[in-house]
């Protein structure tokens, strides 16, 4: 379980936000969503450890500041928005980076890391990149193999900062359907960002609507995705749908130009 206390995060003297406090259960998959610039990436990092914040962060009761590196990394996975690529480094080799928290200093990989590495490969369907510099991937390649990396580190809690953001629309279901079996298998606990609301609304246990410094809106999809809360807060103009099967879908609503832009494009 995670607890957040308090927290609160500052640039150049302005305030990100303040006063955050949040409780994320075991199994359970929250998304924080809200408009470009609310401190959503920050807000993540803090939870990761990343960030020195006012406030206090608790896995399982245990302040992350008192965990070692080591420790931190064999519970928590953080995948950046851009995270740094190794030039001249292989696929498999950066993978392997994954299994780093469970080997002694001068240790080298076992065959269970071996084996965990080329399943994990398997898993985000890129075993035919493992020979490949990971210079050379294509965003979308790029980011299932970063996924594969924190896959393979076998943490208890994933912090992913918008995980399908370079993904076309079948990868990104393929991902997020990936992410979801593995939390139902291994019981992880899930933290993300997301700007695709109808892929939030989709696979999120609960939503926080981050904006203006503070979490304004806490809740199941249905809750917090109104057309009503995404105008107030996204300036947006959008039709929610529920799904069915328990999710929701928000679709962007097209208006007719006002008549004076009419004219100016003729």
């Amino acid at each position: 379980m995670i607890r957040v206390e308090e927290l609160a995060a500052s640039y150049d003297g302005l305030a990100v936000f303040e006063g955050i406090s949040l409780t994320v259960m075991a199994g359970e998959w929250v998304v924080i969503i809200g408009p470009n610039g609310a401190g959503k990436s920050t807000l993540l990092r803090s939870v990761a450890g990343l960030a020195d914040m006012p406030g206090r962060v608790t896995i399982d009761g245990c302040s992350i500041k008192d965990l070692s590196a080591r420790q931190r990394a064999q519970q928590i996975a953080y995948v950046p928005q851009a995270p740094a690529l190794p030039a001249g480094m292989t696929v498999i080799d950066y993978v392997l980076l994954g299994r780093t928290p469970y080997l002694s200093i001068l240790g080298s990989e076992s065959k269970h890391d071996l084996a965990m590495v080329r399943n994990t490969l398997d898993l985000l369907a890129v075993n035919h990149l493992a020979k490949r510099g990971v210079a050379t991937l294509s965003g979308g390649e790029a980011q299932r193999v970063v996924l594969a990396r924190v896959i393979a580190q076998e943490p208890q809690i994933l912090l992913l900062d918008e995980p399908t953001s370079a993904l076309d629309l079948g990868k990104q279901q393929e991902t997020m359907q990936i992410i979801d079996g593995l939390r139902s298998e291994r019981n992880l606990t899930v933290v993300s960002t997301m700007h695709d609301l109808t892929l939030a609304g989709q696979f999120a246990d609960r939503l926080l609507l981050l904006n203006g410094g503070a979490i304004l809106a806490e809740g199941t999809p249905g809750e917090v995705l109104t057309s009503e809360t995404i105008a107030r807060h996204y300036g947006a103009n959008v039709r929610v749908i529920q799904d069915p099967d328990g999710g929701v879908i928000v679709v962007p609503t097209r208006h007719a130009p006002t008549s004076g832009a009419a004219d100016q494009a003729q």
